[in-house]
């Protein structure tokens, strides 16, 4: 069995030395905290530290979705969070996402503003007329929040659903303010603007103890003025009562004879998702249907959700034949009691920016720079 090897004396001199601000995670959070912080206090040493030889959670695993919530979705939250909470949440996740291009540039990103599109079969019509009875106020509380000048939501026409090829269609609601992009471009990106401007980067440096003053590991430790635990999924080590694992499974196809249809696709209140990138079909979701077995940090596919997503739901986007898929993988969010994430202070001199909801590319870059800013402020 391979053991990590211990650190030289040259890596335990930067690793014992203090820093000003430590950051434990180095996804979309942790390297956008530590990037907002270096532009705030440019004299100031912040150090990012992950685990694994790369992001080990959804940032650089996910299905590259840049999205803000469908309207069914949005509606299950206003049902278990309140009107002005769910809305206030949507409006922040469309802030991340304008936050995360203005920074990176959609060349960078590799984005695409192609829209977001909801998707209900003929058997969930008694779902889709709840969503078009609500979708006029949906549509004025994103309104009333004073980012969104047009409607986000409006109803594609009879000819331009069944355009899109799929199977026993029955509705498909479309957001226009929403895209795609290449979750590894937006985490080089991100990577290489820390290191530019001098933010020091540790990858194979595993935290085991939080203390407020100090990150210790098994071979290390780390005496420091501000910490900001932004591992996300992860921090359940520490906070098991605020935020717990959740696996997504994606899957890609081969290489499709003809083009998937431009967009980014959701079903089942956002829990199904799918949309082609470089000539193939991406596919991933199928949480909902078996929610404790989904809730581990295994990055393994599950022959369950395979079963329903490959054998249920796909044959379902194609006319004809479906497409092999010739690769899977899976990704670790974090969730918890409620959809918002926990920014704030856990105990003297460390904070937290954790619990994205599966929303961590829209609130990532966000949530970093709030708790950029609390750390700074405090």
């Amino acid at each position: 069995m391979h053991q990590q090897p211990k650190f030289s004396w040259w890596e335990k001199e930067g690793l014992n030395r203090w820093a000003d601000f430590a950051v434990v995670g180095a996804g979309i959070t942790g390297l956008s905290a530590a990037y907002f912080l270096k532009k705030r206090a440019p004299q100031a040493r912040v150090l990012v530290l992950e685990k694994g030889g790369r992001p080990e959670g959804a940032t650089v695993r996910s299905a590259g979705f840049a999205c803000f919530g469908s309207a069914s979705e949005l509606l299950a939250d206003v049902k278990s969070m309140g009107e002005s909470e769910a809305f206030d949440l949507a409006s922040r996740r469309y802030n991340g996402l304008t936050l995360l291009r203005e920074i990176h540039g959609d060349l960078a990103l590799e984005y695409e503003h192609c829209g977001g599109f909801e998707v209900f079969f003929k058997e969930e019509k008694e779902k889709a007329d709840k969503v078009l009875q609500q979708l006029e106020k949906v549509n004025q509380q994103l309104k009333e929040r004073g980012e969104f000048k047009q409607e986000v939501f409006s109803v594609l026409q009879r000819d331009e659903a069944e355009a899109l090829g799929f199977k026993n269609i029955h509705l498909v609601v479309k957001n226009k303010f929403e895209g795609g992009l290449h979750p590894q471009k937006l985490w080089d990106s991100l990577l290489a603007k820390c290191l530019e401007i001098g933010v020091e980067y540790r990858s194979g440096v595993e935290v085991k103890q939080v203390e407020s003053g100090r990150l210790v590991g098994l071979d290390f430790e780390l005496p420091c003025e501000k910490i900001l635990v932004a591992n996300n999924a992860f921090a359940q080590a520490w906070l098991p009562e605020e935020v717990r694992a959740a696996r997504a499974q994606v899957w890609v196809s081969e290489v499709l004879a003809t083009p998937f249809p431009k967009g980014t696709f959701h079903h089942q209140e956002g829990y199904n998702y799918f949309r082609g990138h470089a000539g193939r079909l991406i596919l991933g979701g199928g949480r909902h249907i078996a929610p404790e077995e989904e809730s581990t940090f295994s990055t393994e596919n599950s022959e369950q959700i395979r079963q329903y997503l490959l054998e249920e739901l796909l044959p379902r986007l194609f006319r004809n034949n479906p497409p092999k898929m010739v690769e899977s993988w899976a990704g670790t969010m974090g969730i918890g009691g409620s959809k918002k994430p926990r920014i704030g202070l856990w105990k003297p001199g460390v904070w937290t920016a954790i619990r994205m909801g599966g929303m961590g590319i829209a609130l990532g870059t966000l949530a970093g720079k709030m708790g950029a800013e609390l750390m700074i402020e405090h």
